[in-house]
């Protein structure tokens, strides 16, 4: 998960478009980096070491996405995509707040998109298929 929002981090501003990256996990965990520009003395630090933070557990995605939403209230932010990138599973958002995801998707063309990163099923896969081929050998 970190690896792909680092890649999306670099490639936004290969582009000339700031981010703002919120990174989350329960409840009450969010902690938010705005990154203008990677050209800035320490900012490959910075970025580098905000995705070195982990939290203790738990994806409690509605303050994240509550958030967003108020970012892209700011003119700087109104035309920004909404990336969601996670390692656990969400429970579903409350209505309201996919009532107002829906109101700005249809007034400012906001475009969300998400990433399920699954790591347990992934690793026993990989595990699965590594034990297949060896006995195939």
């Amino acid at each position: 998960a970190k690896a792909l929002t680092l890649e999306c981090v670099r490639q936004a501003l290969v582009e000339d478009r700031p981010c703002c990256i919120l990174a989350f996990s329960g409840p009450g965990q969010v902690e938010e980096l705005e990154i203008t520009s990677l050209e800035q003395e320490g900012a490959w630090a910075e970025l580098l070491d905000f995705l070195g933070h982990s939290f203790g557990g738990g994806t409690d995605i509605d303050a994240t996405v509550e958030r967003c939403l108020q970012l892209m209230r700011d003119d700087v932010w109104q035309n920004a995509d909404m990336l969601l990138v996670t390692d656990g599973m969400i429970a579903p958002l409350d209505t309201a707040m996919v009532e107002e995801l829906q109101l700005r998707t249809s007034e400012w063309g906001l475009r969300v998109h998400g990433v399920l990163i699954e790591l347990e099923n992934t690793y026993d896969s990989m595990i699965g298929r590594a034990d297949r081929n060896e006995e195939a050998i």
